[in-house]
């Protein structure tokens, strides 16, 4: 039996394998945050992160969450396990719930208007 896992992105590996994933639409995704230069986004708003759960790595996260219409954190804890939603968002694991409302918590709104600013789109 697999023990618990929790999201780390110094546990990431994109080792070849297969898996089956709910969330494997979102991958569809990914071309567009590249082409977009998110990672650059999140560098501008200076967002909040970890060790274990950098910045662009929680953006992702919650980018996630919103394209695959999860509404609220406490719907998420069907969906941890799934592997393809872990690599769209560039981690082992997917984060659970509560490191989910504790990342959600660290940003202030006006860190969201810098994200959103119009500036940051072009």
């Amino acid at each position: 039996m697999e023990g618990k896992r929790f999201a780390d992105i110094r546990q990431f590996s994109l080792t070849q394998r297969t898996f089956t994933s709910r969330c494997g639409g979102l991958l569809l995704f990914v071309p567009d945050w590249v082409r977009l230069k998110l990672d650059a986004w999140v560098q501008a708003a200076h967002l909040p992160g970890s060790k274990k759960i950098p910045a662009d790595d929680a953006l992702r996260t919650c980018l996630a969450l919103k394209l695959w219409s999860i509404e609220r954190h406490s719907h998420v804890m069907a969906l941890v396990a799934d592997e393809g939603l872990a690599l769209f968002a560039g981690l082992n694991a997917f984060p659970k719930k509560s490191d989910l409302s504790e990342y959600s918590s660290r940003i202030p709104h006006t860190k969201t208007g810098q994200l959103l600013a119009p500036g940051m789109t072009g």
